[in-house]
């Protein structure tokens, strides 16, 4: 029977035995976990163990709309990832993902050029290029990274409009904005998500890549309001749909002001 002795949690401070500690339940330290082979054997372990909060967290996000956000609400947390860290750790891989493939990231300046025929933008962008003195390709790549840094931002106000905006839509739910935000921030943890997934369609081709983000995220968003507010038939529709708009409203300016403000800065 193997011995063990009384230790110090390092974490919480308490006397603690055995490999865990009763108080906080953090595994007893050792700097050999710094290892590589056991840091690398502990992150598989980590993430491909079926009871992870990671693994638990996105099969729910992605499985069932709303779920991971009720189930929060409720008070079932331990087992899922915080809303705020999730929606940080998905963003953060979704640019990383895209810093290597900055063609197709998530605001793409000269896609955007094909898609719109607003004479000013395109003015601001070739005024920046000339300004720069740079080849195409390096250019495109400069503000590339520069939208996208600024896009990263802006896309924390689009959380709180959103969630201002379902406050408004369901006033009577009682519940608190911070409810509401914690809905936006799955939302748009899935949209990332997504996002990252259909990487390699965008290689093949961005407009159909664009298509399948649109729908999803309509049907996505349908789904999730219906198991987090309980709203049903046309209701339903209509307030999914609105959200939608003010969504696409909102997200498509936060879009429009980083190219603008890379471009002039």
């Amino acid at each position: 029977m193997t011995e063990f002795s009384n230790y110090t949690c390092t974490n919480c401070g308490e006397n603690a035995g055995r490999n865990y500690c009763s108080h906080c339940g953090q595994q007893k330290f050792s700097r050999e976990q710094f290892k590589f082979k056991n840091f690398f054997k502990d992150m598989l372990t980590e993430f491909f163990d079926v009871d992870s909060s990671i693994l638990i967290t996105l099969r729910t996000l992605i499985l069932n709309p709303g779920k991971l956000t009720t189930d929060y609400l409720e008070g079932k947390q331990k087992m899922y990832i915080g809303p705020v860290k999730l929606y940080i750790t998905i963003i953060a891989i979704n640019f990383l993902v895209y810093t290597f493939w900055d063609n197709y990231s998530l605001v793409d300046v000269k896609f955007l050029q094909s898609l719109t025929n607003v004479k000013w933008i395109g003015g601001l962008i070739a005024s920046a290029q000339q300004r720069v003195h740079l080849p195409e390709a390096e250019f495109y790549h400069s503000i590339n990274n520069r939208v996208n840094d600024i896009f990263s931002l802006l896309l924390y106000l689009v959380i709180f409009v959103q969630a201002a905006v379902l406050k408004l839509q369901f006033g009577k739910r009682d519940k608190y904005y911070m409810e509401h935000l914690i809905f936006s921030l799955h939302f748009m943890s899935f949209g990332f998500l997504r996002d990252i997934v259909l990487l390699p369609l965008q290689i093949v081709d961005k407009n159909i890549a664009l298509a399948i983000s649109i729908v999803t995220t309509i049907t996505y968003l349908y789904f999730a309001l219906r198991q987090v507010y309980e709203v049903k038939g046309f209701s339903l529709v209509v307030h999914t749909l609105v959200q939608y708009a003010i969504f696409f409203l909102f997200f498509s300016g936060a879009v429009v002001a980083s190219v603008v403000l890379a471009a002039i800065t």
